[in-house]
């Protein structure tokens, strides 16, 4: 594949925390130079009689005004499944195949979800993937940074979003009048587990004996999708608890059903009832895996990408992976952009 010039989204988001003072970049950099090495940092995300899987920061640029680092997970043990493509073979032979050790004697493991950030004071700016969001960040962080003891047990990080600077003028101007929000409410359709073949499928094994390999369902449910949640609760408790009992949701994985809430009101409200519409319309933009518009009194409306600050750059990929320093120094030159621009607040606030 050799390098390709790509283009990637940078996002960002500022970090608030339930008890201001804290500065997320500070305690970041006590928490990794705290926790040195790979055993120290990781964080379990699977029940402890299960498969591990563990979530970390994997690589990390600890410098004066910033800190960059890349949020990885993996299964220990999950070997990427092959086929041989034989148009002339009368079964198809798939094939599990472990990467070599190093020199050292150590495994090389697949990574399932990469997510590339950094932080100057209370500013994050990310390169997210599909398998992993700002939220995943939001809650390791959380995690390493109690777990280092760089934030006390009772505070609690957030990482919300700040529209630029032109839609905030706009929000500052205009009164809300209706809120829609949406979403998936089923779930996805599940990812197939790594097993070994079987029926019609001659299993040829390279390496070492191929093994079922099960992420824990609940662990990934939590982790990667929890969009709909709120909503199904909410209707839940609308039933009774016969008719709430028969609805399993998780059953309807991929049955592609969304949801639509609207908030509003007819010719007038109150000032109370404005300054209700006002708060939540602050509010819910910052929720993720939602879609939200937001319909303005007097006419107009915002939403999508207008909520929400983020951008795209190019950058160099190497056999389809982007160097971190690379991204960092994008992340870099795109922050103190925005900064300049006046899309990002100069001062951030915790």
């Amino acid at each position: 594949m050799g390098t390709e010039r790509k283009s990637k989204a940078f996002t960002y988001k500022q970090a608030t925390f339930l008890q201001p003072g804290p500065v997320l970049q500070v305690a970041l950099d006590q928490a990794l130079s705290k926790l040195k090495t790979i055993g120290l940092r990781r964080e379990s995300l699977a029940p402890a009689d299960e498969t591990p899987i563990w979530r970390l920061i994997g690589e990390k640029s600890i410098e004066t005004n910033f800190v960059f680092g890349v949020l990885v997970r993996y299964a220990p043990g999950t070997n990427p499944v092959f086929l041989i493509d034989d148009e002339s073979a009368e079964t198809l032979t798939v094939e599990q195949m472990a990467a070599p050790a190093t020199n050292e004697g150590k495994r090389r493991e697949l990574v399932d979800a990469m997510l590339f950030f950094g932080v100057a004071e209370n500013h994050v700016v990310m390169m997210q993937s599909s398998a992993m969001r700002s939220d995943h960040l939001e809650k390791h962080l959380q995690w390493l940074l109690h777990h280092a003891h760089s934030l006390d047990g009772g505070n609690s990080l957030q990482l919300i979003d700040q529209p630029p600077r032109a839609t905030r003028e706009r929000l500052a101007r205009s009164q809300v009048k209706e809120l829609d929000i949406g979403g998936a409410l089923t779930p996805p359709p599940k990812a197939p587990e790594v097993l070994a073949a079987t029926g019609d499928l001659a299993t040829t094994v390279k390496n070492e004996p191929i093994t079922a390999v099960k992420v824990s369902e609940q662990s990934v449910s939590n982790e990667i999708d929890e969009g709909g949640s709120g909503i199904v609760d909410a209707i839940k408790r609308l039933l009774s608890r016969d008719q709430a009992a028969k609805l399993d949701f998780e059953k309807m994985a991929g049955a592609n059903i969304e949801y639509t809430l609207r908030i509003t009101y007819k010719k007038s409200t109150t000032e109370d009832g404005q300054r209700l519409m006002n708060t939540l319309g602050s509010a819910l933009r910052h929720a993720e895996g939602v879609d939200t518009t937001i319909k303005l009194k007097g006419g107009g409306e915002i939403k999508g990408d207008e909520l929400r600050l983020s951008g795209k750059v190019r950058i160099n990929t190497y056999n389809g992976v982007p160097a971190s320093s690379e991204v960092f120094e994008e992340m870099r030159k795109w922050l103190v952009e925005k900064l300049k621009s006046g899309d990002v607040e100069a001062t951030s606030k915790s």
